[in-house]
């Protein structure tokens, strides 16, 4: 147990697990007075983490911030949509404070602003942060998020560590800053009854969020690919495309990289 940075109820870290998310699902709701809203559950090392869509996420020990955080927001599911958006606002944020050159990648990455030279569908850009939002059974909400910090972190060549592009921090440091942004933005959330626009948490998640504005290919969920430009987020934090066409999509979710198009 370690003493909770501002912002957070409780923060306990163990040396070593297979995956944060994994255990806080477990622990808040057998457990649910131990593990109350902000509270947190960090690895030193986790070994058998996911990403969206089941995906495996391994790094090196004691490289990453790998933490997982217990939400009981005041909030109907149906009121949840713009969540993974303020999650990642609040990293982006933490990150600046820490001196990076963070934004978002829709829609639950962040990514450093020049880090490397030009890869396809990067960009420049390379991803340091992604995040996860489950309900458990009892409809508590666990976040779990994952930030590069040192080398070691980034196993693909579209990541990058925060010590790669220039900034000294520990994964104790990222957290405590994640504190101090992610509280007051689901409070914020909680106060709108969820509604983004009226809380001006959507133009907030806007303003960061580099995917708006690029030529994009999404790899959906049905095993389909959309070509066309990112254009705006909806009332519920999908993603507006406009096709080559000159028709609008709206998706959910999906794998999106960059690409040229002639629209």
């Amino acid at each position: 147990m370690t003493t909770a940075p501002d912002g957070f109820t409780r923060v306990a870290t163990v040396e070593a697990t297979g995956s944060t998310n994994a255990d806080l699902t477990r622990l808040a709701d057998s457990e649910p007075e131990a593990w109350p809203h902000l509270s947190v559950l960090s690895a030193r090392h986790q070994f058998a983490g996911r990403g969206r869509s089941g995906r495996e996420w391994v790094v090196e020990p004691y490289t990453a911030l790998t933490a997982s955080i217990v939400l009981r927001p005041s909030l109907a599911p149906a009121d949840l949509s713009w969540l993974p958006q303020v999650v990642c606002l609040a990293v982006v944020r933490a990150l600046g404070d820490l001196g990076a050159r963070a934004r978002a990648k829709w829609p639950n990455d962040v990514v450093l602003d020049d880090a490397g030279e030009e890869l396809e569908g990067w960009e420049r850009m390379r991803k340091v942060s992604g995040s996860l939002v489950e309900a458990t059974p009892s409809g508590a909400i666990v976040v779990g998020i994952g930030v590069d910090v040192a080398p070691g972190s980034a196993p693909v060549p579209w990541a990058v560590s925060l010590q790669e592009a220039g900034v000294d921090a520990t994964p104790d440091d990222v957290l405590a800053a994640i504190g101090r942004h992610l509280p007051g933005l689901v409070a914020r959330l909680e106060e709108a009854s969820g509604d983004a626009a009226s809380s001006g948490l959507a133009d907030e998640v806007a303003a960061v969020t580099a995917t708006l504005g690029k030529d994009i290919s999404a790899a959906l969920p049905d095993g389909s690919t959309l070509l066309g430009r990112a254009e705006s987020l909806n009332a519920d934090g999908g993603l507006v495309v406009r096709l080559q066409d000159g028709t609008t999509r709206e998706i959910v979710s999906g794998d999106v990289t960059t690409v040229r198009l002639t629209l």
